[in-house]
């Protein structure tokens, strides 16, 4: 029996080129009339703010209002890449569905495979960037992904 494909979880560092992969996730989730959820993880700010507080590193350090610009820096240029892509893609025509756009502090391929679960996904779409021979050894977020999750990964790569 095919699979029928309803929630789409599209993830993005937004650090490359991933144009690519926005257009593939967009087009499997027109063509089953799927939800598209676009997902940016804010990584280890938590980690970072206990740490600091630990060590009672300079006080005036404001962690909270760091972490609040960085999801508002990164949700904002989530919106944007969406606003361009819809304007570029569809131009003299409404877009057959919406893309939900969230900016989510965690670790990264523990809360994708977080969202995906709460969100019952039946298909997550990230882009994934060559790494050397250290980084292929270590492991990425889309390597944690397809290996600790039970959901189908599309990974598209890009250099």
């Amino acid at each position: 029996m095919i699979p029928t494909i309803k929630t789409i979880l599209y993830a993005s560092d937004l650090l490359g080129e991933t144009w690519r992969s926005l257009q593939l996730a967009y087009s499997i989730a027109r063509q089953y009339e799927a939800k598209l959820i676009y997902v940016h993880v804010v990584n280890n700010v938590k980690e970072l703010r206990e740490t600091i507080k630990d060590f009672e590193i300079n006080s005036r350090i404001d962690i909270q209002g760091i972490l609040q610009q960085t999801l508002e820096k990164a949700e904002s240029r989530m919106k944007s890449n969406v606003e361009k892509f819809l304007a570029t893609e569809f131009p003299d025509s409404d877009t057959p569905i919406d893309i939900e756009v969230r900016v989510v502090e965690g670790y990264p391929s523990k809360t994708l495979l977080g969202i995906a679960e709460k969100e019952n996904v039946d298909l997550i779409v990230m882009s994934c960037r060559t790494h050397g021979a250290i980084g292929q050894m270590v492991g990425s977020t889309t390597n944690k992904v397809m290996h600790n999750g039970k959901f189908p990964v599309l990974v598209i790569p890009y250099h």
